[in-house]
């Protein structure tokens, strides 16, 4: 597995779904994840991408997520580098699996080996949706393993995304 025990990584209670959740780590200050826009409404058939933004990233060189969302009312049918991590020089490689089944998709995106990581704030990836029915579904970010090019894991905050889709 992509991802450290269960018991590496703990999250804090939320009291609602668009509360951060702070996995512990490590080392230094823990960076955000957040999707841009926070909230969209889409019509059924309606294909649009959203971007999973990074702020406040030190040293980042692979990071692997789960992402969750609802699938009756949306799909996930792409996933697409943000130019983040490339720096505007390195090619990056982003692994994207999806089990629609379940509303998961599993998402990673990595530096070439031996290359240093990336500090500051960007675009990680664009996520490319689909709505499928009427509904809400929330887009959240359920496991993070950021890592710097030493493979030491780095702290990261999430905020999730809601996805409205109205009847057309």
């Amino acid at each position: 597995s992509i991802f450290p025990p269960a018991g590496e990584q703990a999250a804090a209670p939320s009291s609602t779904p668009a509360a951060p959740t702070t996995p512990s780590a490590a080392s230094g200050k823990a960076g955000l994840l957040a999707f841009q826009p926070s909230t969209l409404k889409l019509k059924p058939g309606q294909t649009t991408t959203i971007a999973l933004v990074v702020r406040n990233a030190t040293d980042l060189y692979s990071i692997p997520m789960i992402l969750h969302y609802n699938p009756k009312v949306i799909a996930v049918e792409d996933v697409r580098d943000g130019g983040f991590l490339s720096g505007g020089t390195e090619v990056v490689s982003i692994f994207h699996h999806e089990d629609q089944k379940k509303g998961e998709s599993i998402i990673s995106a990595m530096r070439q080996p031996n290359s240093s990581g990336v500090n500051g704030s960007g675009t990680l990836v664009g996520i490319v949706v689909k709505a499928l029915a009427p509904g809400t579904s929330p887009l959240a970010i359920q496991e993070v393993s950021a890592k710097n090019p030493k493979n030491k894991p780095l702290a990261f905050t999430t905020q999730a995304a809601t996805i409205h889709v109205g009847t057309p």
